[in-house]
This record gives structure tokens, C-alpha cells and sequence, in this order.
């Protein structure tokens, strides 16, 4: 983020905000592949995911989201990990995913 605040030396909210939603925007687009990826039973998808949702946290932390809110989008990536402990046959799908 110290780039962003290095670029905007008059305090120009609007510069700001549109540069933050550039990193939003990035962000869904590398979500959307990594998503598309663990279709395809790939394990770094999972970590690219949580990483995602990780900088997501932190850039709705820094942009003054509740603390509440921006927990909530923890939890997709929480939700994707318990559905990859399930079991069918005594193998859960996290062991199906290839590295």
C-alpha cells in the first residue's frame, strides 16, 4: 500500500479510491482463475484462493470496512476448505486435489 499512498501526496480520496478499486479489480480476476482451477483439482488454486481472500481482508481493513464485514468474506474460502475435508469412499476431496 505504500505505493498508493506515495502517489497521492495532495490526500486526492478520489485517486485513491480509484486505485483501490483497481486492486479490487485485479483481485476478482485472479479469483475467478484460481476458482476455474480447483475445478480443474489443482491444489495452489486453494492457496491462491486464501491468499486472495487474505489481501482482500486487509485491502477492506485499510479502506475502512467494519472489521465484521470483512470477516464475512473469510468465509468463502473457510466454507471451500471444510468442503474439501468431506469424505465419499474414506478420501476427502483435499487429497484428490493434485499439486
Amino acid at each position: 500500500m505504500k505505493t498508493v499512498l506515495d502517489s497521492n501526496p495532495n490526500n486526492d480520496i478520489i485517486d485513491l479510491t480509484v486505485k483501490l478499486n483497481y486492486c479490487y479489480v485485479v483481485f476478482t480476476i485472479l479469483d475467478l482463475f484460481f476458482t476455474f482451477s480447483l475445478f480443474l483439482w489443482k491444489k495452489w488454486a486453494f492457496w491462491g484462493t486464501l491468499a486472495i481472500s487474505i489481501l482482500t481482508f486487509l485491502l477492506n481493513l485499510y479502506s475502512g470496512v467494519e472489521i465484521i464485514m470483512s470477516f464475512f468474506g473469510l468465509s468463502g474460502v473457510i466454507l471451500l476448505f471444510a468442503l474439501l475435508q468431506l469424505k465419499c469412499e474414506n478420501v476427502s476431496g483435499w487429497k484428490n486435489l493434485e499439486q
